[in-house]
């Protein structure tokens, strides 16, 4: 089942840029379940491998990817893993 509307949720995983019309998109995907972590842009690189925790919204995104996730708040200590370049 998808997570509940404002429970914060733990990701972890590279992050993507998914580009679309209107502006890119930045999407973790973690257990199977593809977040939208657009709204962390400011403390996600993309092919970042990345792990922290997210607010889930109900909004709808122009990323059609998944919950979108608000106040993404990066754990203190990251996981020592890389990503390959896509």
């Amino acid at each position: 089942a998808p997570p509940a509307v404002g429970a914060t949720v733990p990701f972890e995983g590279c992050v993507r840029k998914k580009d679309i019309e209107g502006g890119n998109c930045l999407v973790v995907t973690t257990d199977g379940v593809t977040f939208d972590v657009t709204a962390g842009k400011s403390v996600l690189k993309v092919d970042q491998y990345a792990a922290g925790t997210g607010v889930v919204t109900d909004k709808v995104g122009i990323c059609m990817t998944g919950p979108i996730l608000e106040q993404i708040r990066l754990d203190a200590k990251q996981p020592d893993k890389e990503c390959t370049q896509q």
